[in-house]
């Protein structure tokens, strides 16, 4: 793990001089989650996603408190994290066949981008069938069920981020319209994506 997303581009690179196979013989996660520096790496840089946007509500809370009190004295915080972004630096399908393992990388970096269980299948050589069942062989549910799940993390993460707008998420997670997320998480959570934020504990402030 390193400190952060710069220095673990750089552990990416040694490794590559080295020839040291990531993520097979070694995995690598950075720490900010920079798209930038994340999805050009090679592989893709998986990375701890910090809660910036509660920083950046705080350090303002702070200086209007300051600009009120000028005699208050130092204040020092600390801030969470959001959620680890897996992409392809970290290992996923660990004991399974590589062509899984292929899969299963591919879902991690491109869930979002709305792809189809199909377009995934024909990562690997032989018919979609035959992908399907080695997949479910190997983790025990779909590429459909994958898929979800993949982007369900990153909605929970968008919920966190008290300036996302609901109605904007859809767009970012994969699903082509606000209407079919706000169903299918309806139907995996037991309530609406409002509630759910309204519910879900900020990372903690000390």
């Amino acid at each position: 793990m390193a400190e952060n997303d710069y220095a673990a581009v750089y552990v990416l690179d040694h490794a590559r001089r080295q020839r040291i196979p990531i993520p097979s013989k070694m995995s690598v996660i950075g720490v900010d989650n920079d798209p930038q520096l994340c999805e050009n790496a090679r592989p893709a840089l998986s990375s701890i996603h910090l809660d910036f946007g509660q920083a950046g509500y705080r350090a303002c809370e702070i200086l209007s408190m300051l600009v009120d009190n000028a005699s208050a004295g130092p204040i020092r915080e600390t801030y969470g994290a959001l959620s680890l972004i897996c992409r392809g630096s970290t290992r996923v399908g660990i004991g399974t066949s590589p062509r899984v393992m292929k899969m299963l990388a591919y879902i991690r970096e491109h869930a979002c981008e709305g792809i189809s269980a199909r377009e995934v299948a024909e990562q690997i050589p032989g018919s979609h069938r035959l992908a399907e069942m080695n997949f479910l062989r190997a983790t025990g549910h779909t590429i459909m069920d994958e898929l979800n799940h993949v982007r369900f993390e990153n909605v929970e993460v968008m919920l966190r981020m008290p300036s996302q707008r609901i109605g904007a998420i859809a767009h970012h997670c994969g699903w082509k319209t606000d209407n079919a997320l706000r169903a299918a998480f309806l139907k995996r959570y037991g309530m609406s994506m409002r509630e759910w934020r309204a519910k879900s504990p900020s990372p903690c402030i000390t």
